[in-house]
């Protein structure tokens, strides 16, 4: 009996001596924080803002720092990267024997943007906000108007009043981005989108730099009627701007504007 008391005890504490050796062994101890993936944020200031720092025991900085020791994994650090800069989407930090933590980052990228008290949120294609700035690169970023909230916090998805709008302007970035990847036409549909309104409550009016609007029902066939109208846009129009590509009936129309812009023309613009 004493001998199947005494074996447990004895394994633990050489458990706890091994621990307590790795735990302060100079061996350990980190010489290179490693940086992959990031562009926005130097790697200066990405040492200046961790906790975690070279000539201490890495492994103790994995139990100092809320850890996964069994992963090697640096979750809490991780987390609280995430808070102190917005446009890192994802990180993983690692704990790479005996010498290294290796930080690879996935940023975010500005895709759409709207205006705030005389601001402007910079946000990614989930709606996260990434930024709050006085200027903003319209040629390069859309604008989603006629959308509506109370509160927001960086590196937060938009608390919008009515959440089905962000997943629209979710829906329209991917479909326009996915057929943009497979060179499907002579240049890409995306970089020609403006402006993505719901001040319409039952449609939505998608804005082209050409002075294009596409009225498309607010339904679930947001995809489809996107689809649509970068093949009518780049195969069926022969005039491409000024007027409206209406999708509200039976079959898609295009309204030329007149000079005047009192009166307008319709034409068919069936996808062919």
């Amino acid at each position: 009996m004493k001998v199947r008391y005494y074996i447990p005890v004895v394994l633990l504490l050489a458990l706890v001596a091994f621990l307590a050796l790795i735990l302060n062994l100079e061996y350990f101890n980190i010489t290179r924080l490693e940086f992959e993936g990031n562009e926005r944020y130097s790697d200066a200031i990405l040492l200046k803002n961790t906790n975690l720092k070279t000539g201490e025991n890495g492994f103790k900085q994995l139990f100092d720092h809320g850890g996964k020791v069994y992963l090697l994994r640096f979750t809490k650090e991780e987390e609280y990267l995430k808070e102190v800069f917005p446009y890192i989407k994802k990180i993983e930090i690692t704990y790479r024997l005996p010498n290294l933590i290796k930080y690879n980052i996935e940023e975010g990228k500005s895709i759409f943007y709207t205006a705030y008290l005389g601001t402007y949120l910079l946000l990614d294609y989930e709606g996260t906000v990434l930024e709050v700035t006085d200027n903003v690169a319209k040629d390069e970023l859309i604008l989603l108007s006629g959308i509506s909230f109370t509160t927001f916090k960086t590196g937060r998805k938009l608390d919008l009043d009515d959440k089905k709008k962000l997943d629209t302007s979710t829906t329209v970035y991917h479909t326009v981005k996915k057929i943009d990847e497979k060179n499907k036409y002579i240049e890409e549909f995306l970089p020609l989108i403006k402006e993505i309104s719901f001040a319409d409550k039952k449609n939505i009016h998608i804005l082209l730099e050409n002075n294009i609007v596409a009225i498309i029902p607010a339904d679930d066939n947001i995809g489809y009627n996107v689809t649509s109208l970068m093949d009518i846009y780049f195969k069926s129009l022969q005039v491409k701007g000024n007027g409206i590509l209406d999708f509200t009936g039976s079959d898609p129309v295009f309204i030329p504007y007149k000079d005047d812009r009192n009166t307008e023309e319709t034409t068919s613009a069936k996808t062919g």
